[in-house]
């Protein structure tokens, strides 16, 4: 979304650009049941097993690790929708375990269980990254959460609100801003000549 007013007196253009969409990082942890010794493979020491579809999990834009059976719990901690999403289809399926879901757990998981949030893509993404890692992560992304910048051009000199020219003096939002204005002034110099050449027309 793209939006502009000019200042005739200063000769000022100020435009509001629709910047990058953050990218968030969920990070899943197992839960282990207490340690025990396989009496078949006793050169292994005591062993730790994990806990079936239950996790611990950690979203970048919150700073405290909320595990799937928290969700339910009358205080459960406060959590982001990054973490709503995967925390509901991951509860889902560790309470599907012990029998039949509520009615309102299952509508909410028939909801988010779609193309993009899949249980089964979501687990296989989890466990391939956790091949390579000591936990598995994905990367989530809101387009609601994409921030707006203004872009201003005064005197020859651009400027943005962005933190990238607030850091670095330079961005790519200004160069974006003027590409549209030169698509603008050509869509309009057609729509002009367009004109003259129906009014000439009319004329004969």
């Amino acid at each position: 979304m793209v939006s502009s007013f000019a200042c005739a007196p200063c000769e000022q253009i100020t435009e509001q650009i629709t910047g990058s969409i953050p990218r968030h990082t969920i990070r899943r942890f197992a839960i282990y049941e207490s340690r025990y010794r396989d009496p078949r493979r006793p050169w292994l020491g005591t062993l730790r097993q994990p806990i079936p579809f239950l996790f611990r999990f950690y979203c970048n834009c919150n700073y405290e690790e909320v595990s799937n059976d928290e969700l339910l719990q009358e205080n459960s901690p406060p959590i982001c929708n990054h973490l709503l999403a995967v925390l509901t289809l991951y509860e889902c399926q560790r309470l599907a375990q012990f029998g039949p879901l509520e009615k309102r757990i299952l509508k909410l998981k028939k909801i988010l269980d779609g193309n993009l949030w899949s249980f089964e893509t979501m687990h296989d993404k989890f466990n391939e990254t956790a091949q390579y890692s000591w936990c598995g992560s994905v990367y989530v992304r809101n387009p609601k959460e994409a921030p707006t910048h203004t872009v201003t051009q005064k005197n020859n000199t651009w400027t943005c609100t962005c933190k990238g020219f607030q850091y670095h003096k330079k961005c790519k939002h200004p160069k974006l801003i003027q590409e549209r204005i030169i698509a603008r002034e050509e869509a309009l110099q057609n729509r002009r000549e367009l004109c003259i050449s129906l009014a000439t027309l009319s004329l004969k």
